[in-house]
């Protein structure tokens, strides 16, 4: 089975090697590279040998839409692949079974698509500083249980899927478009008038982790600096990426704060469901 990935980065220096090993098994991680990028996001990539950098200009700075459409258009050119992964940086898919490999379950369960429950992850006040040599499940397990709640039934998204399909990524991968129809979590029954097999069950699905703040120096860097700072003109009068055009110091501060006695939510290795 071939599964290739498709990802955008732009200043991922300090993720980049956390994401590079948990996708290590994955044939081909194709990597669009902002280049406006000044950080050492391109030497790391280039040592691991499944990684391909191709180089993407913005017209102004980051556009949602854009970046949905250079994705949809790569993901167009991977015809040859079983599946393909769509992620940010920041996102981290496992099975169910966690040390069981995702290919393997692709086998096993033969879908088109696959909705990935991402957990908010966030770092335990009891939380040892990351360390890239360190599978990611074992490192960060705490997060926010309530996957009821809108803002993280929101990271329930299609991320996986068959190679060759004729359809196309929505703002932030949080919904895929086939046959003129929009699968999201939220109108998840509408795959049965879909020409497409769809995971939604919890055995069938996939699992995972949205890193969503782990390192607070590293948050606030990543998303004061690195998107708050170069929101495109369409983002701002679109209200695209609308969770970045306010934030401060300050309220990631206080989000770090409220969340440092988490539970875990992603089980260790070797247990049998999260």
């Amino acid at each position: 089975m071939r599964v290739e990935l498709i990802t955008m980065w732009y200043n991922e220096e300090f993720l980049a090697p956390f994401f590079l090993n948990h996708y290590s098994w994955v044939d081909r991680i194709h990597i669009l590279l902002d280049a406006d990028t000044d950080d050492g996001t391109e030497s790391i990539a280039r040592r691991y040998p499944n990684v391909v950098i191709e180089p993407f200009a913005f017209p102004d700075m980051l556009d949602d839409i854009v970046k949905s459409a250079a994705i949809s258009a790569r993901y167009g050119t991977l015809r040859d692949a079983d599946y393909v992964i769509v992620v940010d940086s920041d996102e981290f898919i496992f099975t169910n079974e966690i040390l069981k490999p995702v290919k393997t379950h692709l086998a096993e369960t033969s879908k088109d698509v696959y909705f990935v429950n991402l957990w908010q992850i966030y770092q335990h006040e009891t939380d040892p500083p990351l360390d890239p040599a360190i599978p990611v499940y074992r490192q960060r397990r705490h997060g926010d249980p309530n996957m009821e709640d809108p803002r993280n039934a929101a990271y329930i998204k299609p991320l996986v899927v068959r190679g060759g399909l004729d359809l196309f990524w929505g703002i932030g991968n949080h919904y895929i478009v086939h046959d003129g129809r929009q699968l999201e979590w939220k109108n998840r029954v509408l795959h049965g008038e879909m020409a497409l097999s769809v995971a939604v069950e919890g055995p069938e699905m996939l699992q995972g982790s949205h890193w969503r703040l782990v390192d607070l120096d590293e948050t606030i860097r990543r998303r004061i600096r690195n998107r708050k700072a170069r929101l495109s003109r369409v983002n701002l009068e679109r209200r695209l990426g609308a969770h970045y055009h306010q934030v401060r110091e300050e309220d990631i501060v206080k989000e770090y704060l409220d969340n440092r006695n988490r539970p875990i939510v992603i089980a260790e290795p070797g247990k049998t469901k999260y």
